[in-house]
């Protein structure tokens, strides 16, 4: 059904394969996503607050409909937040809701530099998932090049032993949603694989969290810097 190349735990895959798939997904649907897995209500929000609430700047790499930048807001984050989003339908919705406080910019990721160094950066929702195995630490490197010496990098991964709820094919840590918006792929790390790319990019830091989402979602959340984490 689908080739595999030469890592057997990860299908033949890239991250561009699925502009589509994110272009005609509907905002509502991607909001019921977050209702089913228990983050409407900010939980991985109140959990890395305590580690970001006195930066200056935090950006957030792939806000979709901006859950992340609305619980920032409502907890009166004082700092300057920007948003990245390559669908040009989630920021057209983010520039309706938060172009007032939030500078939102409509790209791919993969060809942004930020004109100046971010004190923090989010990657939440295993947004990670989104790049095949052999993209990710390259795509970590890349992003991590966007902080200050002294910044803070938080991304979010669900237990690589665990199966996306929405998923129509596995194989191993990877897996294919067949949706009739397009098919979206992805690979979960597991923690040590995390703790591998953080120690391969040089972060003094490294810490991991366990917890639970509202509807019992197992996820995890990684903290890296190269200043102590309390």
């Amino acid at each position: 059904m689908f080739d595999i190349i030469d890592d057997p735990n990860t299908l033949c895959w890239k991250n561009a394969d699925m502009g589509d798939y994110y272009e005609n997904i509907p905002i509502e649907l991607l909001q019921n996503y977050a209702i089913k897995g228990g983050f409407e209500n900010g939980c991985d929000i109140d959990l890395v607050y305590p580690y970001i609430k006195h930066t200056h700047s935090i950006i957030e790499v792939g806000a979709a409909y901006g859950r992340v930048i609305g619980h920032l807001i409502r907890k009166n984050y004082s700092g300057e937040i920007y948003a990245i989003e390559r669908s040009k339908s989630f920021c057209k919705y983010l520039r309706q809701h938060y172009q007032d406080r939030v500078n939102i910019i409509n790209m791919d990721i993969q060809y942004f530099q930020p004109p100046q160094k971010i004190e923090a950066m989010l990657w939440m929702w295993s947004n990670i998932t989104e790049f095949p195995k052999i993209e990710q630490l390259p795509m970590l490197k890349h992003l991590s090049s966007w902080l200050m010496p002294s910044g803070i990098f938080v991304m979010e991964t669900i237990l690589h032993t665990l199966k996306p709820t929405n998923v129509t094919f596995t194989q191993g840590q990877s897996y294919v949603v067949d949706s009739e918006y397009g098919k979206a792929y992805g690979y979960t790390p597991s923690t040590q694989e995390v703790h591998e790319y953080a120690e391969k990019l040089g972060f003094k830091y490294i810490k991991h969290i366990n917890y639970k989402t509202s509807t019992k979602r197992e996820r995890i959340l990684h903290i890296f810097s190269n200043n102590a984490i309390d």
